[in-house]
């Protein structure tokens, strides 16, 4: 069993409509009309990930309408967030309807890895999926005036986690 898949995992792998390893998935828009998320993308090779990513890149943009700030404290094994931003003057309105995301990741994991049909040992895995902060498709955002939102998040880590490897990612989405 993958000591890294967990059933909070397994809910946004679901969410995201991912089926595979390694996968991504990135701006939960919906794209050419579609009925659904835009769909998760794993690929065997880096390479090929990337010259999809590019591409998709390329064709597809939207603005930012407010910043993402993370502030943070850990205290043993609780990690107390703020995460806050600005934006002009009418981002509240902007952004109605949209969500605040947070993810806890764990970086240079070390477990095997299968490649092709064949396992690699002491696989270095990078930025793992370890615990939201949020609900898994976002919170509410709090906004603090028209321009300016601020929402506050307490996490329980593992004591299995290592500290200095963990990363915090937090993004507005619809």
């Amino acid at each position: 069993k993958d000591p890294f898949n967990t059933d909070e995992c397994e809910s946004l792998l679901r969410y995201l409509g991912c089926a595979a390893y390694p996968t991504a998935a990135f701006n939960r828009l919906y794209f050419n009309d579609d009925e659904g998320l835009a769909p998760g993308i794993a690929y065997q090779q880096a390479a090929s990930a990337a010259k999809e990513l590019l591409q998709v890149l390329q064709n597809y943009s939207a603005p930012s309408f407010a910043s993402v700030d993370i502030e943070h404290q850990l205290d043993g094994n609780t990690l107390s967030l703020k995460v806050s931003g600005k934006g002009g003057d009418v981002a509240r309105k902007v952004l109605e309807g949209y969500s605040l995301t947070v993810y806890v990741l764990e970086d240079s994991l070390k477990y095997r890895q299968l490649n092709n049909g064949k396992w690699i040992n002491n696989y270095i895995h990078r930025h793992v999926f370890r615990k939201a902060a949020t609900a898994l498709n976002g919170d509410a955002l709090n906004w603090i005036s028209d321009s300016e939102y601020s929402n506050e998040l307490t996490v329980e880590l593992s004591e299995e986690w290592v500290k200095e490897n963990l990363s915090v990612v937090a993004f507005i989405s619809k």
